[in-house]
């Protein structure tokens, strides 16, 4: 065997790498303080995976690009891992086309060209969210494009714990700034300080 071909990760598409295979891998301690956007290229945690199954993965899964295995529930892990298979799986048999075939056939009604159509998030930056109607917009890591639906903005206002601060990044295109502005102040401002397990409330008080 090459050494190459040694490094690399679970070939996702093998019909022996199921979803339990793979969640173990995100709980590897290869994988386990990667963030996400890193993770699914990397062909030594994951062979396989290219650009836009990327960017239609970690939508699937609600995961933003910047989170860590280490940093979610195990429910997010088996939902990652799930998707990381079925989306890549989906993407396989219908020639790269990760939506619904209802969902592609509205965006050819639409007049949408066959990139945007037939994804998600994947080139549809500065496009309404096919689910939440929320504006895509376009990151980069390492040089290379990720869509993302911010419409999750509100999670990534989270607190660590004792550490008393919220370590996860939005970052966004100048050209879409100001939109994205809006929807994390709205977010903002619809957030309730309460007990988290009545009704209406969203975080507890925080004491330094």
């Amino acid at each position: 065997l090459h050494s190459f071909l040694s490094k690399l990760g679970p070939d996702v598409l093998h019909k022996d790498v199921d979803e339990e295979v793979l969640y173990h891998q995100l709980k590897s301690k290869k994988c386990f303080r990667k963030k996400g956007a890193t993770l699914m290229l990397d062909q030594r945690s994951f062979a396989g995976l290219g650009n836009y199954l990327r960017s239609e993965i970690l939508f699937a899964a609600s995961i933003h690009p910047d989170d860590r295995p280490c940093d979610l529930s195990d429910s997010a892990l088996r939902t990652w891992a799930r998707a990381i298979k079925q989306v890549t799986v989906q993407a396989y048999e219908t020639g790269g086309v990760t939506v619904p075939a209802d969902v592609a056939k509205a965006g050819k009604q639409r007049g949408e060209p066959r990139r945007t159509w037939r994804h998600y998030a994947f080139c549809r930056n500065e496009r309404p969210c096919l689910k939440c109607g929320t504006l895509v917009v376009r990151l980069r890591y390492g040089g290379r494009r990720l869509d993302h639906c911010p419409a999750s903005v509100a999670e990534c206002m989270y607190n660590t714990g004792q550490s008393c601060d919220a370590p996860t990044r939005l970052l966004v295109e100048r050209s879409c700034y100001e939109a994205v502005l809006e929807i994390a102040k709205g977010a903002a401002e619809a957030t309730e300080v309460g007990d988290p397990a009545q009704e209406g409330g969203h975080i507890g008080p925080l004491f330094d």
